[in-house]
């Protein structure tokens, strides 16, 4: 195959866009305390060696407080089945959480189950 050359060209960002670089994508890109961001198989593992405290005040609001941080849509991602939550997608909001979040989820209760973040 032959060699294809674009035309160089300059683009001019507009300041504005700028500010639309929010908490979210810096923390995405970010690297936690072991220097990778965290995945699904890190987060189980997290929960797993993590004991839950049920003398924490206010476990279901609080880690309803972390999801949030991560998806905007959460009112819509909440589904109760007898005394069950689900809330939001585990992956998606794993991969922007930090340990500490993962940790702080699990020891106020929340584990995964049915691809969602659950609580009894």
């Amino acid at each position: 195959m032959g060699e294809t050359t674009l035309p160089s060209r300059s683009f001019v960002v507009p300041s504005w866009t700028l500010n639309q670089i929010d908490e979210r994508s810096v923390r995405a890109t970010a690297s936690n305390d072991e220097g990778m961001i965290l995945n699904r198989e890190d987060a189980l593992q997290i929960i797993k060696d993590t004991k839950t405290d049920y003398d924490q005040k206010q476990r279901i609001v609080r880690g309803l407080q972390i999801i949030a941080k991560y998806d905007d849509g959460l009112d819509f991602r909440i589904a109760f089945e007898h005394d069950i939550m689900y809330a939001s997608s585990f992956d998606s909001t794993v991969e922007e959480m930090t340990k500490e979040e993962v940790t702080e989820m699990s020891i106020l209760g929340w584990f995964m189950e049915e691809d969602s973040w659950t609580h009894f």
